[in-house]
């Protein structure tokens, strides 16, 4: 008898809980979200044409591991399913999809990848470095914009391999024991500014589209605030970890990175490495020139890291080093790579 009694106060007990939790629901509350988004941006001021960046934290706070769906190798031009999206709008207007030209996905937590999407231990979370373009017409007006970071899980996205974007053979990966919803960050305001001086002859020659030719740009407007932005298109790429290897990196690892042809004659080879070269030269004086009329450049970290990677093929090394220092004391992604890449060459001199 003792027993059933306390079987049914449980049971009672359950039910007023649960009545409870359904009013406070119906009274406009909801009940704790799984996942949780963030818009960081770093640049809240910006030339209209300008890129810009941002970091989209996607963070697991449901209390127990969740298998979020990304597709890590999607378009980074579309707005496509679960992938974070970026959305604009004016000030109480509709929003419209920004434009992502690149992005890097990274995590607090080893990522390893199981049929489309990735196991988030509880307290954990995803980040995406996005660099990305406004549309127009808010990228090219003048005015004050809202932000948000959308992120839409349906656990399907466009496979890599067979059919056709819009075809009835469209190949799809379906993502199993994935969560599923839609969650948006809050909402951060940013501020197109019209260009004056060069920016704006710069604007005006490219017909608001100024980073449409970058070699052409570099030409014509060589200290605009938007050749910062092609020096980085043009440099010449490549992760900082190259230089851990600073201290054995040998001349044939060099004509690889510059694709010199082995299969051909002495005078073809070394044709190719001067011209490599001379390329190279200029992508260095027209970096620290712009560097020096902008040292506030919004992305300067980017900047320097394409220069010293330059400085570091040209064989000028203490020249690279000085730059990954500078890069060691900013903040960022980039920071913490230049960081990285210090430690690991201290640790690996002689005598160390």
């Amino acid at each position: 008898m003792d027993q059933e009694l306390a079987m049914v106060r449980k049971i009672a007990l359950v039910m007023v809980l649960g009545m409870m939790m359904g009013s406070a629901y119906a009274q406009g509350g909801a009940p704790p979200a799984s996942v949780a988004i963030s818009l960081d941006l770093p640049q809240r001021q910006v030339l209209a044409g300008e890129p810009l960046s941002a970091t989209v934290t996607i963070l697991n706070q449901s209390g127990q591991a969740l298998k979020l769906p990304f597709d890590a190798g999607g378009d980074v031009l579309g707005p496509w399913s679960d992938v974070p999206a970026l959305l604009v709008s004016a000030m109480g207007g509709k929003p419209h999809y920004c434009i992502q030209t690149a992005r890097n996905m990274t995590a607090d937590f080893p990522l390893q990848a199981e049929d489309g999407g990735y196991w988030a231990p509880p307290g954990k979370s995803i980040r995406f470095d996005l660099v990305f373009d406004l549309p127009k017409p808010e990228g090219a007006q003048p005015g004050s914009y809202s932000l948000v970071a959308h992120y839409e899980a349906q656990g399907r996205h466009l496979g890599q391999e067979g059919g056709i974007v819009g075809q009835p053979n469209d190949a799809y990966y379906v993502c199993n024991q994935c969560w599923k919803g839609t969650v948006d960050s809050a909402p951060v305001t940013i501020t197109v500014q019209a260009p004056s001086g060069e920016d704006a002859a710069a604007y005006q020659a490219f017909k608001g589209d100024p980073l449409a030719h970058p070699s052409d740009l570099l030409q014509r407007f060589p200290t605009s605030t938007y050749a910062g932005y092609a020096l980085i298109h043009t440099g010449p790429g490549g992760s900082l970890s190259t230089f851990e290897k600073c201290w054995t990196i040998t001349a044939r690892q060099r004509d690889d990175a510059w694709y010199v042809p082995q299969a051909a004659s002495p005078a073809r080879q070394e044709a190719r490495r001067q011209l490599v070269r001379s390329n190279y030269q200029g992508f260095v004086q027209r970096a620290q020139a712009f560097l020096a009329i902008h040292p506030d450049f919004a992305r300067a970290d980017l900047l320097r890291k394409e220069l010293a990677n330059a400085l570091f093929m040209l064989g000028q090394r203490d020249e690279a080093l000085q730059e990954v220092q500078k890069l060691a004391k900013m903040s960022g992604p980039v920071a913490e790579e230049a960081k990285a890449v210090m430690a690991n060459i201290k640790s690996a001199a002689p005598g160390s």
